[in-house]
């Protein structure tokens, strides 16, 4: 479901779709900064982390944004073969 952090809810294929057949369009409202910046606030506060790895795909630029602008670091690209493919993921670190 959309609202499990388990299954990484702004990026479920099952909650976009849901939200496609609703005519609900998200994209470039800041909606998954504003997640983002509440998931850090709960494992800062709640979980006391002193810091969090968050990973994207090289060539999804939203994604990195969003971790760009709660205060991502880029630490390093990395090649690797994902169901079959091969994919560049990005490591972002993000101090609490």
């Amino acid at each position: 479901t959309c609202s499990s952090w388990r299954a990484a809810p702004a990026t479920s294929p099952r909650c976009s779709s849901s939200l496609r057949k609703k005519g609900l369009r998200a994209r470039g409202q800041g909606l998954g900064t504003k997640l983002l910046a509440g998931a850090l606030d709960y494992a800062r506060g709640q979980l006391a982390l002193p810091w969090v790895l968050l990973t994207c795909v090289d060539g999804n630029t939203g994604s990195a944004r969003v971790i760009e602008k709660n205060g991502g670091v880029l630490l390093d690209k990395l090649d690797g073969v994902i169901d079959g493919r091969p994919r560049v993921t990005r490591r972002y670190r993000i101090e609490l």
